[in-house]
């Protein structure tokens, strides 16, 4: 089948830069990648994977939660404030991002150590200070 169609689009730098390199690596040239997909759209009348939102945790998914439920983990989370139970949220993210598969287990553990007390907190104050907000 002739190639004279053209295809012109705009996309996110370093989406493209990361996505040729990962495609050098393999000896495909973005075109082709490009119509590797068209032609998987073809043939499985649709985009050829699950187009979905990530699944998250049941303790933070609003989704499934009642207005109540809603209202009563904001207040937790108020309560839990005020009385100075608060997590360094800098370490907590620094170590979501270290994380290369199972981003999951670290929330996991999280809610672990807050239900057994074991959770380290401090003043939201010093967080602040420690992001320069």
């Amino acid at each position: 089948m002739d190639k004279t169609a053209t295809l012109n689009l705009r996309v996110n730098p370093q989406l493209k830069k990361d996505a040729e390199s990962i495609l050098n690596r393999l000896g495909i040239p973005m075109s082709t990648a490009i119509d590797i997909f068209l032609n998987q759209i073809v043939l499985v009348e649709g985009i050829p994977f699950p187009v979905q939102l990530p699944k998250a945790p049941a303790s933070v998914d609003l989704t499934g939660m009642t207005e109540e439920e809603i209202h009563a983990r904001i207040m937790e989370g108020y309560n839990d404030y005020k009385a100075g139970k608060t997590s360094d949220a800098k370490k907590f993210f620094d170590k979501i991002r270290k994380e290369d598969k199972s981003n999951l287990r670290v929330v996991e553990e999280y809610e672990k150590e807050k239900l057994e007390g074991t959770l380290e907190t401090r003043p939201i104050e010093e967080l602040w200070k420690d992001l320069n907000i």
